[in-house]
């Protein structure tokens, strides 16, 4: 991360967890664990896409075996 001054955005789901093998592709665009028809798999790519396009960094982080912390950090213009 370049130095700088950076806004933080944390969004904290209430899902069921993942394993670390869906960790590894939930950025990748089409990606879902929806059954067909509920979901695109765009969300998180579209997010992570502005985000670094914006010269910003995502993360993702299990804190319990069902919740994630998606943190954003954008460089601060």
């Amino acid at each position: 991360m370049k130095p700088g001054s950076y806004v933080l955005l944390d969004v904290t789901d209430t899902g069921t967890g993942m394993d670390e093998e869906t960790q590894t592709h939930i950025f990748e665009p089409f990606f879902t664990t929806k059954e067909k028809g509920k979901g695109t798999g765009l969300g998180l790519a579209t997010v992570y896409g502005i985000v670094k396009q914006s010269g910003g960094f995502v993360w993702v982080v299990q804190r319990t075996r069902q919740r994630h912390v998606f943190s954003k950090f954008i460089f601060r213009a």
